[in-house]
C-alpha cells in the first residue's frame, strides 16, 4: 500500500496556501487559486516552474524553491495535524502490508511528519518526487516506492488525494483509491479515473486494496 501525504495524511493545503500567500507577497504578487489549483500535488521544483510562468516571477529557481520550502515548514511546526482516519489508516496498514509513502514533498518534509506522528514503524519506504526523474503526474515516485518494496506495481494499490496524483499511480499500472481533496474540489474529476473514491479515510477498510 502506497500512501500519498499532502492532504491525504496531513493537513497540509490549507498551510501550503498560506506558505504560498506570504511567499508571494514578499515578492508583490497576491494569491491566486486558480494558478494553485494548476500545481496541485507537483513537486516543489515544477511548483515554481508554474508559479514562475504565471505570477511572472523573476529570480533563481533554486533560490526560490528553498524560499518556499523555508515557509511551508514554518507553517507545518506549530499547525500541522492528521487528518480525519489518517492515524489510523497508517498504523493499521502498516501492521497488515509492506507499506510507503511516495510524496511530491522533499524528503526533509516527509521525514519532519513522519517523526512528529511516529508513524516510522508503520512506513518501510519513503519516497519523494526529488528521487525521480520526473514528478507527478508521471508514474515514477510511485514506481520507486513498488521497487523499494520489492512488489510489482500490479500488485500495489495507491492512495491518493489529487487527479495529478490519481493519473500518475494508474499510469503506473497501480489499483489507486482517491480521497479528494476538498478545498479544491476534484471529486467529480477522479469518478472516472481512480478504481474507488471516498469521502475520507474514516471509510477505508483493508479489502479495499486488492479490489
Amino acid at each position: 500500500v502506497i500512501f500519498d501525504m499532502d492532504g491525504l495524511l496531513i493537513n497540509s493545503e490549507p498551510l501550503w496556501q498560506e506558505a504560498e500567500a506570504k511567499f508571494l507577497a514578499a515578492h508583490g504578487r497576491r494569491y491566486d487559486p486558480g494558478i494553485a489549483k494548476q500545481h496541485l500535488g507537483l513537486r516543489f521544483q515544477d511548483v515554481i516552474a508554474v508559479m514562475q510562468r504565471e505570477y511572472l516571477l523573476d529570480g533563481d529557481s533554486y533560490s526560490l524553491k528553498e524560499e518556499l520550502i523555508s515557509m511551508f515548514l514554518g507553517q507545518y511546526a506549530n499547525e500541522l495535524s492528521p487528518l480525519p482516519g489518517a492515524d489510523e489508516a497508517v498504523r493499521t496498514f502498516g501492521r497488515i502490508y509492506p507499506t510507503a509513502i511516495a510524496s511530491s514533498s522533499p524528503l526533509a518534509v516527509i521525514r519532519h511528519v513522519v517523526k512528529k506522528f511516529k508513524w516510522h514503524r508503520s512506513f518501510a519506504v519513503l519516497c519523494s518526487c526529488d528521487e525521480v526523474r520526473s514528478g507527478k503526474p508521471a508514474p515514477d515516485v510511485f514506481l520507486l516506492a513498488a521497487r523499494r518494496l520489492g512488489l510489482p506495481p500490479a500488485k500495489c494499490c495507491v492512495l491518493e488525494d489529487t487527479v495529478t496524483g490519481v493519473r500518475a499511480a494508474k499510469a503506473g499500472g497501480m489499483r489507486c483509491i482517491a480521497v479528494p481533496t476538498l478545498m479544491f474540489g476534484q471529486g467529480g474529476e477522479m469518478a472516472g479515473l481512480a478504481d474507488l473514491v471516498l469521502g475520507s479515510l474514516t471509510q477505508l477498510r483493508p479489502d479495499m486494496v486488492e479490489g
